[in-house]
């Protein structure tokens, strides 16, 4: 089978790197190839693009409105003749002027839907994405993300009360989705009011909402509780996730949540606000903890339970062993490939 991905650019977002995932998987048994329209790309995860996948990149500047990029894109596609054109990201199908059939990923909710009825097939990724998308009006088939779940090195010991729980947030600084204040404010309860001052929080990625975190933290009198990171590689969150002691996801919205499975494919427990993706993925309640949504008050007494008690290491070796069983990404490349024929 000839299939084509499509996306804008190659960062490292959790779309991109899933993308990739699923391409590599694919592209063992058919002729996969991966087309980047814009130029902005990270090496690190163009070098995990698999040798067995064609990777085009048209190097299109952002904005620009030079069509001979897009030309160039659509003589190729009338040339190769792909059985299917799938597509990640919103906008890409107007700039497809070949008339073979496209298929969309919704990777969150709150997407638009003026592009759905050009669609073959639209695939959600989650349930709370299908029922958003069908609330919306349009039918989608549920293919769960997916993760090279044995490529994550595992915890091998879980933290103890008495020493400093050093807390990961792992995602763009966008605190309209992620809601990195929430952490922030939550930090500042229990620092300021129960005086639980073994905490370090490293924020791993970055965004348009860096300064205004930094500010944040800095008026509150909390720079020596916080780090920031930066961008880490997926080669270098897969061996070293087990280096932290618990995964936080405050997001506001979500449509998955492909930090959280990461994060349990390496045993390392985790804390998610509770909305509809996140909480999917950790089977209500079953496979990791949760908090009340956009709630700093509710997250502070969820960290300073932990702080009290540490975790259960029995929960945390089960959610290893649920993520592999449904979030490993050769399912998903698998479901994809049965939806496409």
């Amino acid at each position: 089978m000839k299939i084509t991905h499509i996306l804008w650019g190659l960062t490292l977002g959790g779309i991109e790197s899933m993308v990739v995932n699923i391409v590599n998987h694919q592209s063992i048994s058919h002729k996969v190839e991966l087309i980047v329209v814009n130029d902005y790309f990270h090496p690190s995860l163009k070098e995990q693009v698999s040798s067995r996948c064609r990777l085009i990149m048209y190097n299109r500047k952002v904005g620009s409105k030079n069509i001979l990029p897009f030309l160039r894109m659509n003589l190729h596609l009338l040339r190769h003749r792909p059985d299917i054109i799938h597509i990640h990201s919103a906008g890409l199908s107007k700039i497809i002027w070949v008339p073979f059939p496209i298929v969309r990923t919704i990777h969150n909710t709150r997407n638009k839907c003026d592009e759905y009825p050009r669609m073959r097939k639209l695939f959600s990724i989650s349930k709370a994405v299908q029922a958003y998308t069908k609330a919306q009006g349009f039918d989608s088939i549920l293919v769960e993300n997916g993760i090279p779940t044995d490529a994550f090195v595992q915890k091998a010991k879980q933290w103890k009360p008495n020493t400093t729980l050093h807390i990961l947030q792992l995602g763009r600084l966008d605190i309209k989705q992620k809601g990195q204040h929430i952490l922030i404010s939550a930090v500042e309860r229990l620092v300021n009011l129960e005086h639980k001052t073994n905490i370090r929080v490293h924020f791993v990625g970055e965004g348009e909402d860096r300064s205004f975190l930094e500010r944040m933290i800095h008026d509150k009198g909390l720079d020596s509780y916080f780090v920031f990171e930066g961008v880490k590689t997926q080669s270098y969150l897969k061996k070293h996730l087990k280096d932290y002691d618990l995964l936080v996801q405050p997001s506001i919205y979500e449509g998955f949540g492909l930090t959280v499975a990461e994060a349990m494919a390496a045993q390392l427990p985790v804390l998610v606000s509770d909305i509809e993706g996140p909480m999917e993925i950790i089977d209500q309640g079953k496979y990791g903890l949760f908090f009340k949504a956009n709630d700093q008050e509710s997250m502070a007494n969820a960290l300073s339970g932990i702080l009290g008690r540490g975790f259960d290491e029995h929960l945390v070796e089960d959610a290893m062993h649920y993520v592999k069983s449904k979030y490993d990404v050769s399912v998903t490349a698998e479901k994809y490939v049965n939806q496409y024929q």
